[in-house]
């Protein structure tokens, strides 16, 4: 999943808020933005979203199941929200079995 939907991306780590290591890396606000599109292009779906700010007053989580993550983001951009962006993904299985697994 990272070789396809992270190519040429430059995530970060941060705290890990779930089992899954891709849900824990951080992207710029731009790069997420191409995030969303290659989820979008690849039927990936979030199952979180959220933003990690220096001042907790700005930190956004949307936890159940995003419907509209571009629109989301658009939103928490228009509030101030610019710094870095997470998400948890849920790969369809025939999506997941379709992307080349490196050996």
């Amino acid at each position: 999943m990272k070789n396809v939907l992270f190519a040429g991306l430059h995530p970060e780590s941060d705290e890990p808020v779930s089992l899954n290591e891709c849900d824990s890396q951080l992207f710029s606000a731009d790069e997420f933005c191409t995030l969303l599109v290659r989820c979008r292009a690849n039927g990936v779906k979030l199952g979180f979203m959220r933003h990690a700010a220096a001042n907790e007053a700005m930190d956004r989580m949307v936890s159940q199941g995003v419907k509209k993550p571009q629109q989301l983001l658009d939103q928490w951009r228009s509030e101030g929200c610019n710094e870095r962006f997470g998400a948890g993904y849920l790969v369809p299985d025939k999506v997941l079995n379709s992307f080349q697994w490196e050996t």
